[in-house]
């Protein structure tokens, strides 16, 4: 593929070197990086760019999200805005051509399976805390509540030693990642409304929890775009980090000109 860029018609490789030893702004230069790697791929992966009456549809659809529904309210905006039509429209056809590339290259599977790996530490828990200074007494409330049916918020403020005590011993919903690993342990088994037996964390205050609900992250399509988007960004960052190795391997330029990537 090759560009215009500084009034020639070069290569998109001829382009990214002279980007890099150009001794501009690394930030600037990374993000012009971006733009020649998403150039290569709308070509690698035939991603045409959308025009005629289809981006006259995407440009009625901006209008209509920003509530300007007569030629002259989209006039007055343009004019406010400093811009102009025509760049507006170029801008939706990119942003158009780069939704489809994240699709070619974050396919819904690859979204599925992040999405389960991380489920566990999306999840949110709400249950109930009682702290005690005595093991005996521990025992006793566990048994209270598990056969005796007491109600562990009633207990919780008559006899927790913690703050949480003032909220009936009520905790969260708080994400089950955030949790100490030992409490996650105890209310992993746990069903709505059961009651751990006695633990403790210090060796010093013993413990007790209810569980209350578990609010379970779903797959939805906004969590999807987020996390397609997210992932999207990594593939990037690895595709800028591997064309400035092999620049660096190949001697076209040095390693201390290379924009730094970030780590994914």
């Amino acid at each position: 593929m090759r560009l215009r860029l500084w009034r020639e018609d070069i290569p998109i490789e001829e382009a990214f070197t002279r980007l890099l030893t150009s001794g501009g702004d690394q930030s600037v230069i990374r993000e012009l990086g971006k733009s020649l790697l998403y150039a290569r791929s709308f070509e690698e992966y035939n991603i045409e760019p959308k025009s005629g009456e289809d981006l006259e549809k995407m440009f009625s659809a901006l209008c209509e999200r920003l509530k300007l529904t007569k030629p002259e309210e989209v006039q007055q905006w343009l004019e406010k805005t400093g811009q102009n039509k025509a760049t507006i429209m170029k801008r939706l056809s990119f942003q158009d051509s780069l939704q489809r590339l994240k699709q070619v290259i974050i396919s819904e599977e690859a979204v599925k399976s992040e999405f389960l790996n991380r489920k566990p530490r999306m999840d949110r828990v709400l249950f109930a805390l009682m702290r005690l200074d005595n093991e005996s007494i521990a025992r006793e409330m566990y048994y209270r509540v598990r056969d005796d049916h007491q109600d562990f918020g009633l207990l919780a403020r008559q006899f927790s030693q913690g703050p949480e005590a003032a909220t009936g011993g009520l905790i969260g919903p708080k994400l089950v990642n955030e949790l100490n690993p030992e409490l996650r342990k105890m209310l992993a088994p746990l069903q709505a409304g059961e009651i751990s037996e006695p633990f403790t964390l210090d060796g010093k205050q013993y413990l007790l929890v209810q569980l209350i609900r578990v609010d379970s992250v779903q797959f939805n399509p906004n969590l999807e775009l987020s996390m397609r988007d997210e992932l999207f960004e990594q593939w990037t960052e690895r595709q800028l980090s591997l064309a400035g190795a092999a620049l660096v391997e190949s001697g076209t330029v040095e390693k201390q000109v290379l924009p730094e990537v970030q780590a994914t």
